[in-house]
């Protein structure tokens, strides 16, 4: 008799442990993750007045323009902008401006996405991508 008791009290505390663990697992699989941040305007603006105090030269360039991507990306236009009037002129500005603007107007920032595709010199490109914005063809 000793045994069946023992046996009952087992079986009795493993179905509670079992519906304590599922209760924990359905509990930690319905918790809602939150998604990652994107840079904000304040960190954005920071990182635009550290690479602009940049010395001139390659390095200033690769993170002015690696800025104005991380800025187009959270709809940050103001600061797209200002990283590229840094960006020496060339094929690699116009090529960031194009980029940056289609990220920008993917964002529903039409209007910033616009300012940054005027900024584009080489005037077949820039017609491509003013006309990419205005069609809303930014897939």
């Amino acid at each position: 008799m000793t045994n069946d008791n023992s046996f009952d009290t087992k079986e009795f505390c493993l179905r509670n442990i079992s519906r304590i663990l599922l209760l924990l697992v359905l509990f930690t699989g319905c918790v809602r993750q939150e998604p990652a941040p994107v840079a904000g305007t304040t960190e954005l603006s920071g990182r635009l007045e550290a690479a602009l105090a940049m010395k001139d030269g390659t390095a200033k360039h690769n993170t002015l323009v690696k800025l104005a991507e991380n800025a187009a990306q959270a709809g940050d236009g103001e600061v797209v902008l200002n990283a590229i009037a840094a960006v020496d002129t060339g094929t690699a500005r116009d090529n960031t401006c194009a980029i940056c603007s289609l990220v920008l107007a993917k964002h529903g920032k039409t209007s910033e996405a616009t300012a940054v595709a005027k900024k584009i010199e080489n005037e077949t490109q820039r017609n491509n991508t003013l006309t990419q914005i205005a069609t809303g063809g930014t897939n």
